[in-house]
């Protein structure tokens, strides 16, 4: 998952695993430390507000993406 995420922010896409969840139906610590490892997610940026906006991002995009 992380390998994909990576590969989307490249291209100046959302990270594709925001979509993803754990059984809480929340992203689990692996996305947060990547987006912070990304420069995505920032020190003063809230993780539920990113994770949210990331998420709503990813089905934005590839929504457009099947038009």
């Amino acid at each position: 998952m992380g390998a994909i995420s990576e590969d989307e922010a490249v291209a100046g896409r959302p990270m594709l695993s925001a979509v993803a969840v754990n059984p809480q139906g929340y992203a689990g610590t692996g996305f947060f430390g990547l987006a912070r490892e990304l420069g995505r997610l920032h020190g003063t940026q809230g993780e539920d507000a990113f994770w949210e906006a990331e998420r709503d991002a990813v089905y934005e995009v590839w929504a457009e993406a099947g038009d």
